[in-house]
């Protein structure tokens, strides 16, 4: 209990801080009269609604305060009002926000279910055409970036043997397997190369303990020494790029939901840059960064259920 009260205290600091500078930008970027005359611009509102945009902005009052404010509706899912639209931007976000998780978890999946078996593989035959083969094949992947991956598959998947959708539909849903596939394999492809390389060069490490030495005298079958007492021990790195990695993949998806025109949150964020939505901005940011902070939160519980030994510190 100790180290995860320990762990949620980190959480709350790191992200009060992370949430403070993504709100703190909004205004100090340009400034409070720059944002204001920004949101009349785009109303085509008169002098006289300034005094009430102030308000509803809480200018008056120091940007500390103002945080506070914001950061407690922002708590109950109100993260202010989108100009631009017209409507309430937690309205704007819920799903695209649905359908960008889903594929930052099905990209997850798919990297997992190739990178661990692979490892594995790549680790027991060490050294061995095997393992060079892999490790050639993973080295190839992590050199093509992901929206060229996402070129190549549309035109080898959607454009010539007409196997899936290339455009995914604009009421995409998280279920939708089929349409989720080819941005999913787009964004998980060279993360197998990553996943896959650090579990091999971990699992060729445990795999020269004395413990795995005395389970192989013991008469243990290969696959009882690989999956129950050697990929346990070796796979903190695997979880540790894969906490990492998936608020990058967050961030990859701006472009690849560009790519099959998605309807997600890179698709929204895109479309509020270009119209000056600052607040459609701030709050996409913002939750981006929640959603980073709170998944190295679950790494780390899942260091200690990997390895009590980790509980202690």
């Amino acid at each position: 209990m100790k180290f995860i009260a320990i762990r949620a205290v980190q959480l709350v600091v790191v992200l009060v801080t992370a949430t403070f500078f993504v709100y703190s930008l909004t205004f100090l970027a340009d400034g409070d009269d720059a944002v204001v005359d920004s949101i009349l611009q785009i109303e085509a509102g008169s002098e006289t609604r300034r005094a009430e945009v102030e308000e509803g902005l809480n200018i008056d009052d120091p940007l500390p305060v103002r945080y506070v404010k914001w950061a407690g509706d922002a708590l109950t899912g109100d993260f202010g009002r989108s100009y631009v639209r017209g409507r309430p931007v937690w309205d704007l976000m819920q799903e695209p926000l649905v359908r960008t998780l889903a594929l930052v978890v099905y990209a997850q999946l798919i990297a997992l279910a190739l990178a661990v078996p692979a490892g594995i593989i790549a680790a027991w035959r060490a050294n061995t055409w095997v393992d060079r083969g892999v490790s050639t094949a993973a080295i190839g992947l992590l050199a093509i970036p992901n929206y060229v991956l996402a070129i190549v598959l549309v035109f080898l998947f959607a454009s010539t043997f007409n196997l899936f959708p290339g455009i995914v539909d604009s009421d995409l849903s998280p279920l939708d397997l089929n349409s989720y596939l080819l941005p999913s394999l787009a964004l998980a492809l060279p993360q197998v190369a990553v996943y896959m390389r650090l579990l091999r060069t971990d699992m060729i490490a445990t795999l020269q303990e004395d413990y795995i030495g005395m389970a192989k005298a013991k008469g243990l079958s290969t696959r009882s020494i690989l999956f129950r007492h050697a990929l346990r021990p070796s796979s903190l790195s695997l979880v540790t790029s894969v906490g990492l990695s998936t608020g990058a993949l967050i961030g990859g998806t701006v472009i690849i939901e560009q790519i099959f025109a998605m309807p997600g949150m890179g698709t929204l964020v895109v479309r509020a840059i270009f119209q000056d939505d600052i607040f459609v901005i701030q709050a996409v940011v913002a939750v981006i960064a929640f959603a980073f902070v709170v998944i190295n939160f679950i790494v780390d519980l899942l260091y200690a259920a990997l390895d009590p030994r980790i509980r202690s510190v």
